[in-house]
């Protein structure tokens, strides 16, 4: 599943609306560089599951 980012989006929120680790989360977006803070470059997509 792919998500697109928008403002005030935040990881914890965005895992909690679709039931999802944030550890997947993680792992399948290396572009993230901290947990707490999604910069919103180009309105990024996070990937996870299937």
């Amino acid at each position: 599943m792919q998500y697109t980012v928008e403002r005030g989006d935040t990881l914890f929120g965005i895992c909690r609306r679709f039931g999802v680790q944030m550890q997947d989360v993680l792992r399948l977006n290396g572009q993230i560089r901290d947990p707490h803070i999604i910069v919103e470059e180009a309105r990024k997509e996070l990937k996870w599951g299937g």
